[in-house]
């Protein structure tokens, strides 16, 4: 990925040895203010990866994959998350049943809400981290 805009990607002032995308492609200064860039969900990630143990030190535990979304847990000491990823470019259903938090979308446009005890609609090529609630 390009770090600006400018010739050669901000990389160098002589010939960059690998080939850069176009001129005006995505770049790390253009994806710095965008909130829902591929950047700030990396970033987004990161920070949500060190407040929760589970995702650092937590077993995964894999669940059946069903109607093209990939499910698995992380779970350590009482405390578990659920991670669903849509695969599908289509928008699919996950018969969630349980009390939860929703923690992040990697669309980065749902707010963390508590989740109804009703199946969950992912978009296309969205993933979830969910913070499960003891029965």
């Amino acid at each position: 990925m390009r770090w600006d805009d400018g010739p050669n990607g901000g990389f160098t002032a002589g010939h960059p040895w690998l080939p850069l995308g176009p001129s005006g492609s995505k770049n790390v200064a253009g994806q710095q203010s965008d909130e829902r860039s591929i950047l700030s969900l990396f970033r987004d990630l990161i920070a949500l990866r060190r407040e929760e143990p589970c995702l650092r030190e937590g077993d995964q535990q894999p669940l059946r994959s069903q109607n093209d979304v990939l499910a698995f847990r992380r779970a350590r000491n009482g405390d578990a998350l659920l991670v669903l990823l849509n695969i599908a470019a289509e928008p699919r259903r996950w018969p969630w049943q349980g009390h939860g938090r929703l923690l992040m979308s990697t669309h980065l446009d749902r707010p963390p809400l508590p989740l109804p005890d009703a199946a969950l609609l992912l978009r296309g090529s969205e993933g979830v981290i969910i913070a499960v609630e003891p029965p």
